[in-house]
């Protein structure tokens, strides 16, 4: 007790001034007390106020039925300035009247807690909020304001006296100068208005005698009477040129010779005609009275001197057939020429790189034709219908030849089949000889008579030459062979090549050659029949080491071998399809070079690739990002649900391992240097294993590293910290969890079974299934 006494005695002077007696009665009241209390009751080291047999569980047991345990008091600041608190020590706060207890680094406050239920189950062990600023006590109220002074007595100091109006006085005004004299006349009496009518228009006087004639036989300006020809004209009598003048501007000139020009001077012709104004044409002829089946024209030339050949041509001709012509020529060695270019209904700026342009200028998709006819009576099988030849004046026979024949006799003699060949004079040769033909069904033989819809030999046998070769050397959408075949009939080819030579030969061999050529093809192959399964290209191969489509892309910098492209809505740019044991539908291959591809998928807008059943990869996945696809849990039929891999709405990245604390109970957990530059929103799980302890996040995450302690030294920690993606691309990609489906995926499934529907609401099915290619 002695040890008590002593403990208390220096505790009181510590907290009491030794001056005062009253400090001194209540610690020695206080001593006695506790001595009577704790009787022999502190051998179980254990202290009872108010009771001789304290709990053996309290330390220090006080009972009271009027009276309490009053606990230290202090303001916020003597709470705060407490060295190294223990934890549990209890303080009451004057400044916000409330009980603070220490506990885990921080002073928590009793204040307003509602009263405990019952623990529930734990629960997964939260992330550590941040630690709150220390509190500190309600500020004091202000206090009263003191009294105002009195008001400081004193008069206020008399005005002073206002200076004297400066000295000095105005100038004089000016005079004003006289008015002017004399006064404004008076204005005169307005005369009455005068009385009276109008008087009536006199009456027109008679017309005048017509006045003598200027002279003998002088013509009037309003007709004559009793002219002779022969003998009254007008005109001149002498050597003299005629002249017809308006607005005294020279119109009309017959020369003495007898030639005549109209807005011209005559000169190489007896009439000759000039029109400089746009509205006016040069000449202009009519011929309004001609009948239906009589022939008549509105203008005619004719060539009669009898040492030509008489020959006759007509301008706007009407003939006995009702048929009108522009111009008609008739007789003469020929019924036209024309030295220069020829236009038939042509534009004349468009006329410029042809001799001849005839054209349709009626309303409509009408075509410009020209009409070679043989007369009836020189129709025969095997006769000419027409020539269309082509020479130089080097040689007076035709050199190159596009001919029309009758080639066969028909059921009907109107009915006489034709066909259309091609000729050309080889070089050395004086005779043409006949190198395409296009026979009255549309075979097309070409140095042949065809007998398919396109026969072609060579007579060449040399290295190198082709039969048929396409060589595209445009700079647009060009083809080097283009075949379309739009036949119903199993096996129809659209090209067919057969090769049966024993060296290097090809069926068909189609090269490029341009290198600014955009999508030209060396060979295309085109299928427009929109039903059925037909092929634009066939490629078949009987041989175990063959190809049935073989393309090799030869230039170092890049190209393609072989490139399907589709334009139609859910079409196919390449289909491949194994119907053999273990074979495969389609296979790249690629092994020079780091970023070579065996396959490569690209699309901006849909999926690279996509992949109905099981895949294998053999080898590293590598991605930007992943998710799952499922129809919505709660919205099948209209929504998908999209999480990341690990199965989260957030682009998750999971960091995990195990730690021993020290002695202390701590221990510093090292993260990736990359860790927070690519991470956000971290989240933290602690798991102790081997025994009972508690484990906190002391310190969070700060240069990729934390801080676990545990009430415990020495104890195993399992930890886990997950991050959200922080890195551009991610931020740019965000998963969005719920998306609704669109157009035709509405109402459809991607797993319709799992929903009690069949098939036909998969939406699988919105893209048309490829038919399997049945082999020949």
């Amino acid at each position: 007790m002695k040890n008590i006494f002593t403990t208390c005695t220096s505790a009181t002077r510590v907290q009491q001034p030794a001056s005062k007696r009253q400090a001194l009665m209540v610690l020695s009241a206080f001593l006695l007390f506790l001595l009577a209390a704790t009787n022999g009751s502190s051998q179980n080291n254990n202290v009872g106020i108010g009771t001789l047999t304290p709990n053996a569980s309290a330390m220090l047991h006080v009972e009271s039925s009027n009276k309490g345990m009053l606990i230290p008091r202090m303001n916020a600041v003597q709470r705060m300035a407490i060295s190294s608190p223990a934890d549990g020590l209890l303080v009451y706060d004057t400044d916000s009247s409330c009980f603070f207890f220490y506990k885990q680094f921080s002073w928590k406050s009793l204040c307003n807690a509602g009263a405990t239920g019952p623990t529930g189950t734990a629960g997964a062990t939260g992330a550590t909020g941040a630690t709150g600023a220390t509190g500190i006590g309600t500020a004091g109220s202000t206090g009263a304001t003191g009294p105002t002074g009195p008001t400081g007595v004193g008069t206020a100091g008399p005005t002073g006296v206002t200076g004297p109006t400066g000295v000095g006085t105005a100038g004089p005004t000016g005079a004003t100068g006289p008015t002017g004299v004399g006064t404004a006349g008076a204005t005169g009496a307005t005369g009455p208005t005068g009385i009276g009518t109008t008087g009536a228009t006199g009456a027109t006087g008679a017309t005048g005698p017509s006045g003598a004639d200027g002279a003998l036989n002088a013509w009037s300006l309003t007709g004559n009477l009793g002219t002779s020809p022969p003998t009254n004209f007008i005109g001149t009598t002498d050597a003299a040129d005629w002249v017809i003048r308006t607005s005294n501007t020279e119109r009309i000139r017959v020369s003495s010779a007898g030639l005549a020009g109209i807005n011209v001077a005559p000169a190489g012709a007896y009439l000759k005609i000039s029109s400089s104004n746009a509205s006016y044409d040069g000449l202009d002829a009519y011929h309004t009275s001609g009948t239906t089946g009589s022939a008549f024209n509105a203008v005619t030339g004719d060539v009669q001197n009898a040492a030509y050949t008489h020959a006759t041509g007509y301008l706007a001709y009407h003939n006995s057939f009702n048929k009108t012509f522009s111009v008609y020529g008739n007789g003469g060695d020929l019924a036209g020429m024309f030295n220069g270019k020829i236009g038939v209904n042509s534009v004349s700026t468009q006329l410029t790189g042809s001799d001849i342009e005839v054209r349709n200028n009626t309303a409509g998709a009408n075509p410009a034709n020209i009409f070679m006819r043989q007369s009836t009576s020189n129709t025969l099988i095997n006769s000419i219908l027409g020539n269309l030849d082509f020479g130089d004046d080097y040689n007076t026979s035709a050199q190159a030849r596009i001919q029309v024949f009758r080639d066969a006799a028909s059921g009907a003699g109107t009915d006489l089949p034709t066909a259309f060949t091609f000729w050309t004079m080889a070089d050395g040769a004086s005779t043409l000889s006949e190198r395409m033909r296009i026979t009255n069904g549309g075979l097309v033989g070409i140095n042949m008579t065809p007998t398919m819809q396109l026969d072609v030999t060579s007579a060449t046998t040399n290295a190198g030459d082709a039969v048929i070769r396409g060589n595209a050397t445009g700079n647009g959408a060009v083809y080097g062979i283009e075949g379309i075949n739009s036949s119903a009939t199993n096996d129809a080819a659209a090209v067919f090549g057969n090769a049966s030579g024993n060296a290097r030969v090809y069926g068909v061999l189609g090269i490029v050659n341009n290198a600014t050529t955009v999508n030209a093809s060396g060979v295309r192959g085109f299928a427009s029949a929109t039903t059925g399964s037909t092929f634009g290209i066939w490629g078949e191969n009987a041989s175990s080491a063959g190809m049935g489509v073989y393309g090799v892309a030869t230039n170092a910098a890049g190209g393609t071998g072989v490139e399907g492209s589709s334009w139609a809505a859910s079409g196919m740019g390449v289909y491949g399809t194994c119907t053999g044991a273990n074979g495969n539908g389609i296979k790249g291959l690629c092994n020079n070079g780091a970023t070579a591809y065996g396959v490569w998928g690209v699309s901006s807008t849909g999926e690279a690739g996509h992949f109905t059943g099981n895949v294998n990869i053999v080898g590293t996945l590598s991605k930007s990002s992943g998710t799952f696809k499922i129809d919505h849990p709660l919205d099948p039929e209209n929504k998908f649900l999209y999480h990341s891999f690990v199965e989260s709405p957030d682009m998750m990245n999971v960091y995990n391992g195990n730690i021993i604390t020290d002695n202390n109970g701590e221990s510093t957990v090292e993260l990736p240097s990359y860790f927070q530059a690519e991470n956000v929103d971290y989240k933290y799980q602690l798991t102790v294993i081997g025994q009972f302890a508690q484990a906190m996040v002391m310190k969070e995450i700060s240069e990729n590293k934390f801080v676990i302690k545990t009430d415990k030294p020495n104890v195993k920690v399992s930890w886990q910290v997950t991050g959200v993606r922080n890195d551009k691309w991610a931020n740019k990609h965000r998963v969005i969890p719920e998306v609704e489906k669109t157009g035709e995926e509405k109402g459809k499934y991607l797993h319709p079974e799992l929903y009690g529907y069949g098939e036909e609401r998969s939406i699988e099915n919105i893209k048309p299934t490829p038919k399997e290619v049945e082999p020949r």
